[in-house]
């Protein structure tokens, strides 16, 4: 059953990577169907090391579903990494299958049925919600999974001191009710921080950390804060691409989006987006103290915040000890480090790490950041703008490969347009009173329907689910390769790289693509506003 404990622990990892916890996963073992021993389905064993221990027949229960077999996975292993993460020492979801002797089940009986339905709840509603951050629909599936696995195991539909079979379809559906608000909101988040609204994104992810803390919630809001902070900067000001930047070559090309005169007001606004920032990095730290990413954007805020020998700290640490962190791209400390000794005078420590970050990662934002130094170093400030044009205007593609001009219109999820959504009969909730923020949305069978109201402004978002195998205009579905994407699409207005994979932004025909580890279609998204 090797092929089995592959694709189980694939989901596992995904799922454990969404929580962002410093907290080592527990085990991950499958029971053989040839194990003789007493039948497990799905424990979770706390204790060193802790453990979760699935039979093989579970996993084969999970295929059976269909198309919907892998979001069957991530509900269950997602709600037993719940009971660990939150710290359910002596809760499982089938523990009352443990041998009479078993010390666990001794401890989980003093637990009283109305303290094992609370724990159920929230297994359900953090499993659930982490194991869609990984990329997978865990909606309303647990109760065609309950019955599947009550009638194999041939399990009493009541047994004594334990909610009831029906119960748990209960706990599931009113914990899947509130699920879906949060889920709705998530995808607001992404949605809005892939097409820059920065101000909403940070609305949404500052709202769903409040509810489920992970690194990734307090890192994403504090990113969206900083990118928000940096559109009040010109070019002159910040000449090289930040290690947490999407995008900078809108900006560097275009000075800012205020030009030149950034206004007293404005100045006051990006301050207060940058040190709002760096409470959220740190709550993302403490959740995980080897979190490289969330340290290096902490130093992007100290930089814009003209705290250079702060970033320098942060830089040196990473580089020096790269133990003590769960280091990536050691290259984006080098360049950190590199902008912080630039402001500081320290004109050939810059170079050294430039050109050291340049060495590491031979990409766009190490390329352009050690010449753009070399020409700054050179005096040439009053052609920047024009140095800075010709340099991606020369790294573009050929007029073949560029962006095609595709109708939005035509691009529809279910048979809608993004610019026909209604609100009638939608869901909503409140995501920040301060900003004025709403999301409401709808579930479909196999997509989803999203209004962000932010103020007057409102956004249209329809997002496609992982069994969707609908076509998009140009008839790309579900595990297209990114290379008929760009056959089709052209190239995209930009990319983002993110745990889950790769976002394609295509701003002419109003869609967005995720690709997965593989470079192929997961879902995507098309919006209006």
């Amino acid at each position: 059953s090797g092929y089995k404990y592959d694709v189980s622990k694939r989901v596992y990892d995904a799922i454990a990577s969404a929580y962002g916890n410093v907290k080592k996963p527990p085990l991950l073992e499958i029971r053989p169907k040839s194990y003789s021993g007493k039948n497990q389905i799905l424990t979770f064993y706390p204790g060193i090391p802790s453990k979760i221990i699935m039979d093989e027949d579970v996993y084969d229960l999970c295929t059976a579903i269909g198309a919907d077999s892998l979001d069957a996975l991530a509900s269950l292993l997602g709600h037993e990494l719940a009971h660990y993460y939150e710290n359910h020492d002596w809760c499982s979801s089938f523990a009352f299958l443990l041998d009479e002797k078993d010390a666990l089940k001794g401890k989980l009986e003093k637990l009283t049925k109305e303290e094992k339905v609370l724990l159920e709840i929230q297994a359900d509603k953090d499993g659930g919600f982490y194991g869609y951050v990984a990329g997978y629909s865990t909606f309303d599936i647990s109760s065609k999974l309950l019955d599947k696995i009550y009638a194999y195991y041939k399990l009493p539909d009541n047994i004594p001191g334990y909610p009831s079979k029906d119960e748990r379809k209960k706990i599931a559906a009113t914990s899947f009710e509130e699920l879906k608000q949060y889920q709705a909101v998530f995808d607001a988040g992404e949605a809005m921080y892939c097409l820059r609204f920065y101000d909403v994104a940070s609305s949404c992810f500052e709202y769903l950390s409040e509810k489920f803390p992970s690194r990734e919630m307090y890192n994403n809001a504090g990113v969206s804060k900083v990118s928000s902070a940096m559109e009040y900067f010109g070019n002159k000001e910040v000449p090289f691409i930040l290690p947490l930047e999407i995008d900078a070559s809108s900006r560097l090309k275009s000075g800012a989006i205020r030009g030149t005169s950034t206004t007293e007001e404005e100045i006051k606004k990006r301050k207060l987006y940058l040190e709002s920032s760096i409470p959220l990095f740190e709550k993302a730290r403490t959740i995980d103290p080897t979190y490289t990413n969330a340290e290096l954007n902490k130093g992007c805020a100290y930089i814009l915040l003209q705290k250079y020998s702060a970033a320098v700290g942060i830089a040196d640490n990473i580089i020096t000890e790269p133990k003590k962190y769960s280091t990536g791209d050691i290259s984006k400390a080098f360049t950190l480090r590199a902008i912080a000794y630039y402001y500081l005078k320290e004109t050939e420590k810059a170079r050294s790490d430039f050109e050291k970050a340049n060495t590491l990662l031979k990409e766009t934002r190490n390329n352009f950041n050690l010449n753009s130094f070399n020409e700054i170093t050179k005096g040439t400030w009053d052609t920047f703008t024009d140095y800075v044009t010709k340099y991606f205007e020369s790294s573009d593609t050929s007029e073949v490969d560029k962006q095609k001009m595709i109708n939005p219109s035509l691009e529809k999820v279910g048979s809608q347009s993004a610019s026909s959504i209604s609100t009638d009969k939608l869901s909503s909730i409140e995501v920040s009173a301060v900003e004025r923020t709403n999301v409401s949305w709808i579930q479909k069978d196999n997509y989803k329907n999203v209004v962000i109201k932010n103020g007057r402004d409102a956004y249209n978002i329809l997002i496609t689910g992982t069994n969707y195998f609908g076509k998009t205009s140009q008839g790309l579905g579900r595990f297209t390769s990114m290379e008929t994407i760009r056959l089709k699409y052209g190239q995209p207005s930009y990319t983002l790289n993110e745990v889950k994979g790769i976002y394609l932004v295509y701003k002419n025909a109003r869609i967005v693509f995720l690709l997965d580890q593989n470079n192929r279609i997961q879902k995507w998204f098309t919006y209006f506003y």
